[in-house]
């Protein structure tokens, strides 16, 4: 028997039963437990406000190096308003400079050449929350290499820990 003949046998049987829907507490409960459950878990977790005197250990592309974050600028510089600017080094010899968002754990920070200053990496991402003090943070994103001396060119991910 064909499928179409299938179908047309049982259209009168399908037309006469009712689709009802499911209660609705019944099929909500899923959802607000699952939603109460993030809810409770992320209650004491936070975004840091700083990352000034940070370290972290970063692999990208396949690449270990030491990010060091030195400074971050007060709230109320200029253009600080959600933002703030953050100055550090990669392996303690190449200047890294960029903005971290502490109201949503973004970040950006370019890789400039020590002698040139040219840029060759560009880090994006963000920063994990923090759920208990002194508990290591983490964070990742994609890093876009602009020179071949730091790995294929384009965009990769990477990822780090950190105090």
């Amino acid at each position: 028997m064909t499928p179409i003949r299938i179908l047309r046998r049982l259209r009168p049987t399908l037309a006469a039963t009712p689709l009802r829907p499911a209660p609705l507490a019944s099929s909500l409960r899923p959802a607000l437990f699952a939603l109460l459950a993030a809810v409770s878990a992320s209650a004491g977790a936070a975004f840091p406000e700083s990352l000034a005197g940070t370290t972290w250990r970063v692999v990208a592309a396949r690449d270990q190096s030491t990010l060091v974050i030195e400074s971050q600028a007060a709230a109320g510089a200029p253009g600080s308003e959600n933002c703030h600017k953050i100055n550090g080094a990669l392996n303690d010899l190449a200047p890294i400079e960029g903005y971290y968002c502490p109201g949503t754990g973004q970040f950006q920070f370019l890789h400039r050449n020590a002698d040139s200053g040219s840029t060759v990496r560009v880090f994006t991402g963000n920063v994990s929350e923090a759920a208990e003090i002194d508990a290591p943070l983490f964070i990742g994103g994609t890093v876009s290499i602009h020179a071949q001396a730091f790995g294929p060119l384009g965009e990769h991910n990477f990822s780090a820990i950190g105090k």
